[in-house]
């Protein structure tokens, strides 16, 4: 019989692997499961871009796209979509005429709200049936790999 001995490295490597696999398959399950209960067009990235805007108020390109983490091509041409759906409006700043603010409409914020709802339900659905302990540990767990990011 072949025995092999792992290194730490090893285990380290195989433990990064795991947690890297099953990262990613949570989130593929949870999107799925969202999308699934959605009958909005909201994208993971348009959603993200608009609870952005809707939490730190008017915006420039520039910083929705260091916050959602796109290129600027890419949040510049997501940002035209929403506008073109009317989920966003486009503003001249007063002070300098050369920059964008990006402000959320009414539109925009019903669209959030019904996505931030098949959202916490799709949450709910995944993790409903653990238990407090067991949430209590994943939230931890959750918290040290965000505060590693």
């Amino acid at each position: 019989m072949d025995t092999q001995i792992l290194s730490t490295e090893d285990i380290a490597l195989q433990s990064i692997d795991e947690l890297q696999d099953r990262m990613e398959r949570i989130t593929l399950s949870f999107y799925k499961r969202m999308s699934s209960m959605s009958e909005s067009s909201l994208s993971l990235i348009a959603f993200t871009a608009l609870r952005y805007i809707h939490a730190y108020g008017p915006a420039t390109v520039g910083k929705i796209f260091s916050a959602i983490a796109r290129s600027q091509s890419t949040t510049s041409e997501l940002l035209t979509r929403l506008r073109k759906h009317g989920l966003v409006e486009h503003n001249r700043n007063d002070k300098d005429g050369r920059v964008v603010n990006i402000r959320i409409t009414g539109k925009g914020r019903s669209a959030l709200a019904s996505a931030e709802a098949k959202r916490d339900e799709a949450w709910r659905d995944l993790l409903g049936h653990l238990d407090e302990n067991d949430r209590q540990t994943l939230i931890a767990a959750m918290r040290q790999i965000c505060a590693i990011l």
